[in-house]
């Protein structure tokens, strides 16, 4: 069962679709984000996620989540 993610967690734009593990923008621009951010045994692409979300709680990081999933985001104004 997946829980709902809605609280506290925002898409980044950052997968990796096209390659499993090769992480890029949604622009496929390289996703030059540091290892440092990913939350503990993270990306795990636990039944095939390939998206990328801020996670905010416990504490900030980002991990690989399912697209499908209906929550806010993150967009750069360029």
């Amino acid at each position: 069962m997946r829980s709902d993610p809605n609280d506290g967690h925002y898409w980044t734009g950052g997968n990796d679709i096209a390659t499993e593990n090769t992480f890029t923008w949604v622009s496929g621009a390289a996703w030059n984000v540091p290892t440092s951010m990913w939350g503990p045994t993270q990306p795990d692409n636990r039944d095939n996620q390939d998206c990328i979300w801020i996670r905010s709680a416990p504490t900030i990081d980002i991990d690989d989540g399912w697209c499908s999933y209906q929550i806010d985001f993150i967009c750069e104004y360029v």
